[in-house]
């Protein structure tokens, strides 16, 4: 319909709108934006809480329970023992000493009338040993005078080897053991810086309470050739 074709009475007295305006229009807004953040909330609430949780679990369980004693410890290792291959309480003196002890029991050589010098000619002596030896000789002495063999019981003096004192008498340290002693006397040789003559090899061994003589000894003389 053209412009000028429009009707001045439009639109007609009897024309209704589709639809009223009305007060109870709901105005409130959408409910779905509302609802995700409450699910949020609820979200971080329950995350607080189990924090506050484990933070209590992990204090308590660090705290000793009530009535509960300290916590064991472990005691440090022994530190190690030294053992020593001495019996304890069975070994004699220096030999010195033991030496100095010996002489004091022993008068003056029957012979030359002389005291004895403690400085050993031979030893092996061992305050640990069942049985040891020190050979001495008289002060003073020339190479023919008497010697003597001290016997010697894990340091204690336990007597002469002969009753009687000979000269040239040395003590074989090789052969001897811890309970066995080796001299060896010499006798009748034509000098007395001579090496010839009659060499006689004794041994004494210690058997429990005593010295046992295992040989026979020299031959006695009267005087020093």
């Amino acid at each position: 319909m053209a412009s000028g074709d429009i009707d001045p009475n439009w639109p007609p007295p009897t024309y209704e709108p589709a639809y009223e305006p009305s007060d109870d229009v709901d105005t409130t807004p959408p409910s779905g934006p509302a609802w995700s953040g409450r699910v949020i909330w609820l979200v971080a609430v329950l995350l607080a809480v189990l924090t506050v949780i484990v933070v209590a679990v992990v204090v308590f369980s660090g705290r000793p329970q009530s009535g509960a004693g300290p916590a064991p410890t472990t005691a440090p290792p022994n530190p190690p023992t030294t053992v020593s291959t001495t019996p304890a309480g069975q070994c004699g003196p220096d030999e010195a000493t033991a030496v100095s002890a010996a002489l004091a029991q022993l008068p003056p050589d029957k012979k030359t009338g002389k005291p004895w010098n403690p400085t050993p000619q031979f030893s092996d002596y061992d305050p640990c040993a069942d049985l040891s030896a020190v050979v001495v000789t008289v002060v003073d002495a020339t190479r023919s005078s008497p010697d003597q063999a001290l016997m010697f019981h894990r340091g204690a003096f336990v007597g002469t080897a002969t009753p009687v004192a000979y000269p040239f008498t040395e003590l074989e340290v090789p052969a001897s053991t811890d309970d066995l002693v080796v001299l060896t006397y010499r006798s009748r040789q034509s000098c007395d810086a001579c090496d010839d003559g009659t060499l006689t090899t004794v041994g004494f061994q210690w058997q429990g309470d005593h010295v046992q003589m295992l040989d026979p000894p020299p031959e006695s003389l009267d005087s020093p050739p």
